[in-house]
C-alpha cells in the first residue's frame, strides 16, 4: 500500500472520528441549545405574562383609583350639593319665617285698625244714643211743660167760666135787687146801686189782679219754657262740644297711634329687609366660598388624576419600551443562534488538500468545541 493511499484512508478515519465527534459535539450542543431555547422561550412567555400581569395590574390600580376617585367626587359633590339644598332650604325659611313675621305685623295692624274702628262705632253710637236721649227727654220735658200749661190754661178757663157765671149770677142778683127796690126811697136806690158799683169795681179790680197774674202766669210759663230750652241748648251743646273734644282727642290719639304703628311697622320691615339681606350675602358668600372650595378641589383632583394617568402612562410606556428592549434582544439572541447553527455547520465541509500532513487533525479535532463555546458565550 502506497504512502498517498495509507495517507488517505488515515484522513478517512480521522475525518470519520471527527465527523463523529462533531456530529455528537452538535447533538449535545443542539440539545443545550433547544433547551436553552425552550427556556428562553419560557422565559419569554413568563416574562410576557409577567409584562401583561404588571401592565393589567397597573391598569386595574389605577381603574380602582378612578373608581374611588370618582366615588369620592360623587360624595363630594353630593355633600356639596346636600349642603347646599340644606343652606337654601335654611336661607328659604327664614325667608319665609320673615315674610310670615311681616305678614302677621300686617293682620295685627289691620286687626288694631279693625278694633279701633269697632270702639270708634261704639263711640259713635253711644253718641246717638245719648243724643237720641237728650232728644227724647228733650221733648218729654217740652211736652210736660205744654201739657202743664194746658192743664193750668184749662184751670184758668174754667175758673174764668166760673167766675164769669157767678158775676153774671151776681149781676143778675144786683139787678133783681135794684129792681125788688125800684119803689123804694132813692137813698136805698142810690145805696144798691152804689154796692154795685162797689161790687163791678171789685169785679174789674179782680179781674184786672187775674189779667195780670194771667199774662205773670204766661210770661213765668214762657219763662221757664225759655229757660228750659236754654238748658236744654246747653245740654246738647255741651254734648256736642264733649262729643267734638272726643272725637279730636280719638282722632288725635288715632293719628298719633297710625304715626306709631307706621313707624313701627316700618322699622320692623328695614330691620326685615336688612335681616333678609345680611341673610342673602351670608348665603351668597357661602356658596361662593363652596363654589371657590369646589373648584380649587376639582382642580386639585384634576392635577392629581392628570399626574396619575401620567404616572401611569409613563410606567405603561416603560414597560412597553422594557417589552421592546426584550424583544429585540430575543430576536438578536435567535439571529445569532440561527448564524450560530449556520456557522458550526459549515465546519464539516472540510478540503483534504488544506489538511496538512498527519499533525492537522488534532487542531480540527478541538476546534469545533472551542467555536461552539465561544458562539454560546452570549447566552450565558
Amino acid at each position: 500500500m502506497s504512502i498517498k493511499k495509507r495517507m488517505e484512508e488515515i484522513l478517512k478515519e480521522k475525518e470519520s472520528d471527527i465527523q463523529t465527534k462533531y456530529d455528537m459535539e452538535m447533538e449535545t450542543k443542539m440539545e443545550r441549545l433547544d433547551k436553552e431555547k425552550r427556556e428562553a422561550d419560557e422565559e419569554r412567555i413568563k416574562m410576557v405574562n409577567q409584562f401583561r400581569e404588571k401592565e393589567e395590574a397597573l391598569r386595574k390600580e389605577f381603574e380602582e383609583k378612578e373608581k374611588a376617585e370618582q366615588k369620592r367626587r360623587e360624595e363630594e359633590d353630593k355633600r356639596r350639593l346636600d349642603e347646599e339644598s340644606k343652606q337654601k332650604a335654611e336661607y328659604h325659611q327664614k325667608i319665609e319665617e320673615m315674610q310670615k313675621e311681616i305678614e302677621n305685623q300686617r293682620l295685627l295692624y289691620e286687626k288694631q285698625q279693625k278694633e279701633k274702628k269697632e270702639q270708634d262705632k261704639k263711640r259713635e253710637e253711644k253718641y246717638k244714643q245719648v243724643q237720641e236721649k237728650l232728644k227724647d227727654e228733650q221733648k218729654r220735658v217740652m211736652e210736660e211743660l205744654r201739657k202743664k200749661q194746658e192743664e193750668e190754661t184749662e184751670r184758668r178757663r174754667l175758673e174764668e167760666q166760673r167766675r164769669i157765671r157767678e158775676e153774671e149770677e151776681e149781676r143778675q142778683r144786683w139787678e133783681r135787687k135794684i129792681k125788688e127796690h125800684e119803689h123804694d126811697k132813692k137813698e136805698i136806690q142810690e145805696n144798691i146801686k152804689q154796692q154795685q158799683r162797689e161790687w163791678e169795681e171789685e169785679t174789674k179790680k179782680h179781674m184786672r189782679e187775674r189779667e195780670e197774674e194771667e199774662r205773670k202766669r204766661k210770661e213765668r210759663h214762657e219763662e221757664q219754657l225759655r229757660e228750659k230750652q236754654v238748658e236744654l241748648e246747653k245740654m246738647r251743646k255741651k254734648s256736642e262740644r264733649e262729643r267734638e273734644e272726643e272725637r279730636q282727642k280719638i282722632e288725635e290719639e288715632r293719628q298719633r297711634w297710625r304715626d306709631s304703628e307706621s313707624r313701627v311697622r316700618q322699622q320692623k320691615e328695614r330691620e326685615l329687609e336688612e335681616k333678609k339681606n345680611e341673610l342673602q350675602k351670608h348665603y351668597e358668600q357661602l356658596a361662593r366660598e363652596r363654589k371657590t372650595d369646589w373648584e380649587r378641589s376639582k382642580q386639585e383632583d384634576d392635577e392629581r388624576r392628570e399626574e396619575e394617568r401620567k404616572r401611569w402612562w409613563k410606567m405603561i410606556k416603560d414597560l412597553k419600551h422594557e417589552k421592546r428592549w426584550r424583544s429585540a434582544e430575543e430576536s438578536k439572541r435567535r439571529k445569532k443562534e440561527k448564524k450560530k447553527k449556520k456557522k458550526n455547520l459549515s465546519v464539516v465541509k472540510v478540503d483534504r488538500s488544506s489538511l496538512p500532513e498527519l499533525e492537522l487533525p488534532n487542531p480540527l479535532l478541538h476546534q469545533p468545541s472551542t467555536r461552539s463555546q465561544s458562539d454560546l458565550s452570549w447566552l450565558r
